[in-house]
């Protein structure tokens, strides 16, 4: 997961929704401090995110104003329904390069039905 607690508002909504007390260590009290101490401040939050699927955490900390999203497969990418939403994903056909017999484009064919390839 990634995340990030860029104001000290959403610093102090990511430490309601954990419950775990990092409102109260000094090590994490200013912004300052945090970056001081990151490596203490991602094993914390790291032992917190451990438990939870993705998308559940995704939920509970979005809710609460705090930017996250997970890192993403090359096959979560392919199946993400935002990016297909906003035609991020496009299928192609190329009239001279064709798709090898590979374990990715099996892999690919199996989870997707199709080959495609993103653009930005």
């Amino acid at each position: 997961m990634a995340l990030a607690a860029p104001t000290d508002a959403v610093w102090r909504a990511l430490c309601t929704t954990s419950g775990r007390g990092w409102n109260e260590d000094p090590r994490f009290a200013t912004a300052i401090a945090r970056l001081e101490h990151r490596a203490a401040l991602d094993e914390a939050i790291g032992s917190w995110t451990v438990g939870f699927e993705p998308a559940a955490l995704e939920e509970r900390v979005q809710v609460v104003g705090v930017p996250v999203h997970r890192v993403s497969t090359s096959f979560d990418t392919l199946s993400d329904p935002q990016l297909e939403a906003r035609r991020h994903i496009i299928s192609l056909e190329h009239p001279r390069v064709k798709l090898s017999r590979s374990r990715l484009r099996d892999a690919l064919l199996a989870d997707t039905g199709d080959c495609r390839v993103g653009r930005s």
